[in-house]
């Protein structure tokens, strides 16, 4: 049986094609449902800084005013 070289070019063009679909699909589902069955851990806090030098939580909530 011959094969064109055209039509194994397209041929493989589609194997590789679907194979990354493939793998953008699978590689998706996964991290979905990583994040579904994640647990939420509370005792980490939501707003942080990424700075070395200020590593402390900034109190939105606080009052500028002197008193």
């Amino acid at each position: 049986m011959y094969i064109d070289p055209g039509f194994a070019g397209m041929l493989m063009g589609v194997i590789i094609s679907i194979a990354t679909v493939g793998g953008v699909m699978w590689y998706s589902a996964k991290r979905k449902a990583r994040k579904l069955l994640k647990k939420d851990n509370p005792d980490t806090p939501v707003n942080r800084s990424t700075d070395d030098e200020n590593d402390e939580m900034i109190d939105t909530l606080e009052s500028t005013e002197e008193k």
